[in-house]
Formats: C-alpha cells, structure tokens, sequence
C-alpha cells in the first residue's frame, strides 16, 4: 500500500512541477509580450507627438499665410483706390487744368 501511494505521490508531484513550469512559461510570455507592446507603444507615443509637432507648426504657418493675404488685400485696395481717383474729382481736375473732359461729361 505505501509503495502505491508513494507512487501516485511522485506522479502528482511531476504533475505538479508541469504545471508550475507551464505557468512559469507563460508568465514569462506575458512578461515578453507586455515589454514589446510597451516598446511599440513609445515609439508610437513618439510619432504621435512628433505629428502634433507638426501640425501646430503647419496650423501656425497657415496663420501666418491668412495675415499676409489679408495685408496684400489691403494693399491692393489702397493702389487700386490710387490709381483710379473719384471721377468727380478728375473731371474737376481736368476743367480747372484746362484740359478737355472725357466724351459725355460736361467741361467749362
């Protein structure tokens, strides 16, 4: 009887040692698997950032671009106001100056 339970004890306990190892074993899978994933996530930690990064510097940029514009049209307007005076003014200009004034408008 001893020598049947010894050996039913001894199985169990090789039994026991598979489990443990296949335990340990995938704890260590584990441990890989999370270390990995960490890696991965700062590096994708770090593209995202370096994207923000970007986008900002694009977002600013285009800020930049839309104040420019905005002075050009405003310089545009002032040459433009320039070099057509009111027409009231340039036939007033014109009779008092002597010259004749355009077909269709009255001079003195």
């Amino acid at each position: 009887k001893q020598w049947y339970q010894r050996r039913v004890r001894e199985g169990q306990q090789k039994h026991l040692q598979a489990l443990r190892q296949e335990i340990q074993d995938t704890n260590w899978a584990r441990k890989k698997e999370h270390t990995e994933a960490g890696q991965l996530l700062q590096t994708l930690e770090g593209q995202w950032l370096e994207l923000v990064g970007k986008n900002y510097s694009v977002e600013r940029a285009c800020g930049e671009l839309e104040i420019d514009v905005e002075r050009l049209e405003r310089m545009k307007q002032e040459r433009l106001s320039a070099a057509l005076p009111d027409s009231s003014t340039t036939t007033v200009q014109m009779a008092t100056e002597g010259a004749a004034a355009p077909p269709g408008v009255p001079g003195e």
